[in-house]
């Protein structure tokens, strides 16, 4: 199948427009009110998406490696995305900006 060789190829592209991106705000997920340096959370999601694209190249040699099993491995990538969203999620909260205390 030839999904199993176009998503790690994907994530690629999705970590390099991140990081090309800059201040861009890109992540429709995070309030970007919010965050100090858009920046920063561009360069930290990058990083994340590499790591998940890495876990997808793993899947897709072992489809290469075991063509039998393919049908199996293309249920990897639902924990790869639901990690991937819940990752950037969780992580974006480190770029927020802390509240005012009122005195």
């Amino acid at each position: 199948m030839l999904i199993h060789y176009l998503v790690p190829v994907l994530l690629l592209s999705v970590a390099a427009l991140l990081l090309a991106l800059g201040e861009a705000r890109v992540l429709n997920f995070v309030d970007y009110k919010k965050i100090k340096s858009p920046r920063a959370l561009n360069r930290y999601a990058a990083k994340v998406t590499l790591v998940f694209s890495a876990a997808s190249g793993g899947i897709a040699y072992c489809a290469w490696r075991h063509p039998n099993n393919q049908d199996i491995l293309s249920l990897g990538y639902v924990p790869i995305f639901l990690g991937l969203l819940i990752t950037l999620a969780v992580g974006a909260e480190k770029f927020k900006t802390s509240p005012q205390r009122q005195k």
